[in-house]
């Protein structure tokens, strides 16, 4: 399975529930610090480069990103956590994720750090991490060259399990 942003936290939500899954590309998921963002920081992010991953993660949640009450949002972000860390999906204490996951992004994403990354590689029995350069949310210069290496990465993923 190969998950993008919003695509790749719910890889990794899989990868910890789902047995059938062999190996999990997360590239460039939300973990933990894009949801453990301040309330009155959102207005502000909604206008920066990270805005649009901010507007989709609002929607995806049940909220209009361009009519936000940030008081209905903070109330539903206690009782309705999307972090994978308060989820207990990762951190100390969650159960290992024994799926291999390749987690990748770019080394300065203002959505999905680098500390989330090393959440799930801590997170994993079988995990690594390739960070693309001084790139934005999801290595967007490395479009191109990251996908064929990431389809090895599960050929080999594969090819471990059936030897070939």
């Amino acid at each position: 399975m190969i998950g993008r942003s919003f695509g790749g936290y719910y890889s990794i939500r899989m990868a910890a529930d789902e047995p059938r899954l062999k190996a999990v590309v997360n590239y460039c998921g939300l973990v933990h610090s894009a949801f453990a963002v301040q309330p009155q920081a959102i207005p502000g992010i909604l206008k920066s480069s990270a805005g649009t991953t901010m507007r989709t993660a609002l929607r995806r949640m049940g909220f209009d990103p361009d009519n936000l009450d940030i008081e209905e949002f903070v109330k539903f972000s206690e009782n309705d956590p999307f972090s994978l860390l308060e989820l207990g999906v990762v951190g100390v204490g969650a159960p290992p994720i024994s799926t291999p996951i390749l987690s990748i992004n770019g080394g300065r994403d203002p959505v999905s750090s680098l500390d989330d990354m090393q959440l799930v590689v801590d997170a994993t029995t079988n995990g690594e991490v390739w960070i693309l350069g001084l790139d934005a949310h999801c290595a967007p210069n490395h479009t191109k060259t990251i996908y064929p290496q990431m389809i090895n990465w599960l050929d080999e993923k594969l090819n471990e399990d059936f030897g070939d």
